[in-house]
């Protein structure tokens, strides 16, 4: 069974032309590469699988000038198992010098330093797996979780308010509340909406539902609920005929009507004072041209 796939990348987001995958047990492993060894991964081109070739060695630092290969080799056999061979590489300085073990069990001591891969805890993704089995055992046994029960969609009962901060300028600093910043806030959400639309859509969807702890089912109305409707909306018009005061429209339209008057009069005399000043300058005009002027300097073109 496969355990780990792992594909080495660079900045540009392109492969390094090779990858590591470890599987559970050696047979698997063996059967992966007879399978996928020389297989065409694209037209002519194919891959090559084989055993991961990683250096099995243990360094050790400052050992004594005095050491002797085979003399260290004797002492690490008795030690422990698995010394196949030793290079011993003195310092130039006659500090000391540095030993070099090969062995098929140091492939973990070699990478304690550098070791960057991801750990896997076998225990608990076991943990979380045998839960998984349970629960899926529980829904076949016809045992399911409850689901969330949420009430049913309601109509707004209060206005909401877009026009309050329209024309306003705000002064915003670091400490500023999130409710009192630029936008539309929402209490629920405890979010900022930049504009109207968007606050609109984010009150009506499905987020803000649920944090309201509604869903967004309607009720399905019935036939008596409906003519109940209709009858209150017929009571309601006719409260509204029976407040209507005929005097008051009486004088709503005379007001009207006086509005409209001083407003034909205004435009008669201000049409009267343009006919006035026109007749004043072609007089001018006249009477510059008597004199053997071509003007008196004025600023009206068309004369």
């Amino acid at each position: 069974m496969l355990y780990e796939f792992r594909l080495t990348m660079n900045f540009s987001g392109q492969n390094h032309g090779f990858a590591y995958t470890k599987y559970t047990d050696p047979e698997s492993a063996e059967a992966a590469i007879r399978k996928f060894n020389r297989y065409e991964l694209q037209n002519g081109c194919y891959i090559t699988v084989r055993k991961s070739t990683e250096k099995r060695v243990l360094l050790l630092d400052e050992l004594p000038r005095a050491v002797q290969k085979d003399m260290l080799l004797l002492l690490l056999r008795n030690f422990t198992e698995g010394v196949e061979d030793l290079k011993i590489k003195h310092s130039p300085k006659g500090s000391g010098g540095a030993c070099s073990i090969a062995s098929p069990f140091c492939c973990n001591i070699t990478r304690a330093k550098n070791d960057f891969r991801r750990k896997w805890d076998k225990d608990e993704y076991e943990e979380l797996a045998q839960k998984r089995l349970t629960e899926e055992r529980e829904k076949k046994d016809g045992k399911p979780f409850p689901p969330v029960k949420r009430e049913l969609l309601r109509h707004r009962d209060y206005k909401v308010d877009l026009e309050s901060k329209l024309g306003k300028t705000i002064v915003i600093t670091k400490t500023t509340p999130q409710a009192e910043m630029g936008g539309y806030y929402c209490n629920v959400c405890d979010c900022v909406v930049k504009d109207s639309i968007n606050f609109l859509d984010h009150i009506n969807g499905k987020k803000h539902q649920r944090n309201l702890g509604m869903s967004m089912r309607v009720e399905r109305s019935s036939l008596d609920q409906v003519k109940k409707r209709f009858e209150a909306n017929k009571k309601r018009i006719e409260e509204k005929q029976k407040e209507y005061d005929f005097e008051e429209r009486m004088k709503e339209l005379r007001e009207e009507e006086e509005k409209a008057k001083a407003y034909k009069k205004e435009k008669q005399k201000e049409k009267k004072r343009k006919a006035d000043e026109d007749l004043n300058f072609e007089e001018d005009d006249e009477m510059a041209a008597v004199m053997g002027f071509s003007g008196f300097g004025s600023s009206k073109k068309g004369h």
